[in-house]
């Protein structure tokens, strides 16, 4: 079993390594290099790919490539939005080959990682909400009150979906620093979630952080 210390190792490990267009695999963290073995009897078998589902919230604006596929910015929305990330290390990897690649020490090779679609499942009414005057006062829209607590709702139960689906009630949030990108910041919290041993919920929160979009 990992103790709390060398957890925080490896969190400390790989959130110092340097950003990059095209991410690759971090190299090999200490507790396994030294000698320790991956968990690997703690991954259920639905989680044993190449694959990792990341469940994310964003203020990122959306935008649409020319192709129809969804993508995030550094602009800011007025709204938050939240979805599925689907990251991908390597290329067509097997589970036993990023195993394999999980452990050595030294590496012959560090397969990049790469998100592969990014799915909304929800998003939440604009800031700040519309409201009404009656009689002189502010209320709050119902209308726009009913809209984010169904949203609420369906967030809820996604957390809840996955936390089932992984036998564990704990959730890794991940928010990124400034000037980095949502897929970069997706393809960081992969990793992290695969090298401990892909237990919890994996959450990722990412903020327009480049390029003016900071304030």
């Amino acid at each position: 079993m990992q103790t709390p210390h060398s957890i925080a190792v490896l969190y400390l490990t790989l959130l110092l390594v340097g950003c990059s267009s095209t991410p690759k695999l971090m190299p090999t963290p200490n507790i396994y290099a030294d000698g320790g073995s991956y968990p690997e009897s703690s991954v259920l078998p639905g989680l044993k790919s190449n694959q990792v589902d990341l469940l994310y919230v964003t203020d990122r604006a959306p935008e649409m490539t020319a192709d129809g596929k969804l993508e995030y910015g550094s602009g800011r929305s007025a709204s938050v939005g939240f979805g599925s990330a689907i990251v991908e290390i390597g290329n067509d990897l097997s589970w036993q080959e990023l195993l394999a690649i999980t452990e050595a020490s030294p590496r012959t090779t560090s397969p990049k990682i790469q998100v592969t679609s990014r799915t909304e499942l929800g998003r939440f009414p604009s800031t700040p909400h519309p409201f009404l005057v009656v009689n002189g006062k502010a209320r709050e829209n119902p209308r726009v009150q009913a809209e984010y607590k169904q949203m609420a709702s369906v967030f809820r139960k996604e957390i809840n979906r996955r936390m089932a689906q992984t036998g564990s009630n704990e959730v890794h949030i991940f928010i990124h620093g400034y000037n980095n990108s949502f897929d970069w910041a997706a393809a960081s919290l992969a990793e992290i979630w695969h090298f401990l041993g892909r237990q919890g919920t994996p959450l990722l929160y990412s903020w327009p952080a480049a390029h003016g979009g900071l304030f």
